[in-house]
């Protein structure tokens, strides 16, 4: 799997991890164990990053199926409305740079 422009920028901690695939597909609600199965980490790991960001108001718990706890991004959360602005901006950015080498 390629890197992601934010993964190139800030690094491959798990958070940063669970945070660009939020960031990603942001427009569905995920299990954890899809999460981890996605950005190839552990259950627990992911399950310990999801409740950071979940603290910090980026991440929420949208639903129930069955046993597993759903989430997603919280698109009100003015950090995560600006952390998805920035996603875009890095693609861009990374995006030009590429070219630009490729020109030159």
């Amino acid at each position: 799997m390629e890197k992601s422009s934010f993964i190139e920028v800030f690094g491959e901690s798990p958070e940063i991890r669970v945070l660009d695939f939020f960031l990603t597909f942001s427009e569905f609600d995920y299990p954890i164990k899809q999460v981890a199965t996605e950005i190839e980490a552990g259950w627990t790991t992911v399950e310990n990053s999801i409740k950071v960001l979940v603290k910090k108001g980026i991440l929420k718990e949208t639903r129930e199926f069955g046993k597993a706890k759903l989430f997603a991004l919280d698109k009100e959360n003015k950090i995560a409305k600006a952390l998805l602005k920035i996603d875009l901006e890095l693609s861009f950015a990374l995006a030009e740079k590429s070219t630009i080498s490729v020109i030159a």
